[in-house]
């Protein structure tokens, strides 16, 4: 399996893509996650963050085959920032213990990506 560098921070998604009469992946996707509106999906293929299975960043045009599996950087527009630090209380080659502040989610999830735990201590230490 390939590994799928995170890029700033984010973790890239993944999805292996379901039956459906889509004839690209750009339009699966469309479909898929309809919260998501098209231009939000046409920027990300522009900015290579829509990835083949093999890391390859695909062309909007890219051919939909069900079952393929793909990667995706999310993103959150106008994401809030969290006015809390995390504390770093331990750090070795192998381990980091860090203090979070209590509003900070963990991992990215829903309106939050950037503003994580686990996005600003990698930023902040280049680990991935």
């Amino acid at each position: 399996m390939t590994n799928i560098p995170a890029i700033d921070g984010i973790a890239a998604s993944h999805l292996q893509l379901p039956a459906g009469p889509w004839r690209t992946v750009f339009e699966a996707l469309c479909a898929h996650f309809p919260q998501i509106d098209a231009a939000r999906w046409r920027k990300r293929f522009v900015c290579g963050r829509v990835l083949a299975a093999d890391g390859q960043a695909l062309s909007i045009d890219a051919d939909f085959r069900a079952g393929a599996r793909i990667h995706y950087y999310r993103e959150v527009e106008n994401e809030a920032p969290i006015p809390f630090e995390e504390r770093i209380v331990y750090q070795d080659a192998r381990l980091l213990i860090a203090d979070k502040p209590h509003f900070l989610q963990v991992t990215p999830a829903g309106g939050h990506v950037r503003e994580t735990l686990l996005g600003r201590l990698q930023r902040r230490t280049g680990n991935a």
